[in-house]
């Protein structure tokens, strides 16, 4: 006799749907390029941080923040060539001066702003490798 398949429970649910969300978003920023592709694998870092953060597990954002900041030191920023960037850098090291004590999601977040300049100042050779780096560390954590 052939049983019928169970349903789903509602956390493989809650899985089937992150995954369909994320192959739509993935797909509709792809039409963005690069930079796109960059920010959806982006969203699906910080969820995957969300939801270890959620389980007792809040090394995920620490790892985010190294991450990122690995992929910064990979590109070293230009050396400002105009007063706007000039002010950017002297901005983002009062930002991470200030960020001494701060808890890992709000490092996080302050090494995506940056990682976001340092790609833009790379053009679409940045994003790429900023949308591969989080991809992998995504991949990392899918295991």
């Amino acid at each position: 006799m052939i049983r019928p398949p169970r349903p789903l429970t509602r956390a493989q649910q809650r899985a089937a749907n992150r995954a369909r969300h994320h192959e739509a978003r993935t797909a509709q920023s792809t039409a963005r390029g690069p930079k796109g592709v960059a920010a959806a694998w982006s969203e699906h870092v910080r969820r995957l941080a969300r939801d270890r953060e959620q389980h007792d597990d809040p090394t995920v954002w620490t790892h985010l923040a190294q991450t990122l900041e690995w992929f910064c030191s990979r590109h070293p920023a230009a050396v400002p060539d105009n007063r706007r960037s000039a002010r950017q850098l002297q901005h983002w090291e009062t930002r991470l001066a200030g960020l001494a004590d701060a808890d890992p999601r709000t490092l996080a977040t302050a090494w995506w702003d940056r990682a976001r300049a340092v790609a833009n100042d790379h053009g679409e050779a940045g994003w790429n490798d900023l949308a591969l780096t989080l991809k992998n560390m995504a991949d990392h954590y899918a295991e």
